[in-house]
């Protein structure tokens, strides 16, 4: 879900009709028969609302130094997913500021540089690694170490708010995505708190905020019990606290 349709969600939460849902706009667009609350606003409540799902579930955008073992690599590049860096336990690895092999730093990249500058990194041969690039969520080391040694990331984890209407959560898995969104929600009702529909509202946004926000504590809870790749998590659905999927 990206903030656009984050905005319509909020919106119809709060009584609030899109434009989109009367067929005279596209995701996201104030209406005008009803411009508050704005989209600066909404935008603000998500920023908040993710804030409180870092402090709630132990989460911090602070940079953290991890070390990985790494053995012999016969085949370039070398490709690890982030969903598997041991900082996992809980959340998620949203940024990859540093890495270094052998104590070395390496150079970032993106592989549609590399492939523009004629590099076959995916036919390589094997060596000493002087590149990283990160894309889908996954480490390319270019080459892939000839030798066994340790690679070590400096990583930030934690949930991001989207940066643009286009863009979504960041280190939030997609079953959660509606968690900041009736935070968010249940704060918009707050300021709004003068209209009388909004107050009939509130109890139930303020009930359905913190019954989310319980939620993400349980797969937290789980995802610090399973360890570090300990389970295989469905982006869709959410654990229980048995570990079976609602």
């Amino acid at each position: 879900m990206n903030l656009a349709e984050g905005f319509d969600w909020i919106r119809r939460s709060v009584g609030v009709v899109p434009p989109i849902d009367r067929g005279v706009g596209d995701a996201g667009e104030e209406p005008s028969w009803q411009p508050f609350p704005s989209n600066a606003l909404l935008s603000q409540a998500v920023d908040h609302a993710c804030r409180i799902i870092n402090r709630e579930i132990g989460l911090g955008e602070g940079p953290e130094v991890i070390s990985i073992s790494v053995g012999v690599q016969t085949v370039s590049p070398y490709v690890m997913s982030l969903g598997n860096v041991p900082l996992m336990a809980r959340g998620s690895v949203t940024t990859v500021r540093r890495v270094w092999w052998e104590n070395e730093l390496l150079r970032s990249t993106t592989l549609y540089k590399e492939t523009q500058q004629r590099r076959n990194y995916i036919d390589e041969a094997v060596g000493t690694p002087v590149d990283y690039a990160v894309e889908d969520y996954k480490l390319y080391i270019m080459p892939a170490p000839s030798a066994a040694g340790t690679l070590k990331l400096m990583v930030g984890a934690a949930v991001l708010g989207p940066k643009g209407l286009r863009d979504g959560f960041h280190g939030l898995p997609s079953a959660y995505e509606t968690v900041p969104l009736s935070i968010a929600s249940a704060m918009v009702a707050g300021i709004l708190a003068s209209d009388a529909e909004m107050i009939a509202r509130k109890p139930n946004l303020d009930a359905m905020a913190a019954a989310e926000l319980d939620s993400l504590r349980e797969w937290a809870a789980f995802k610090d019990e399973a360890g570090p790749g300990g389970f295989e998590f469905d982006a869709y659905h959410r654990p229980t606290a048995s570990g079976r999927m609602r």
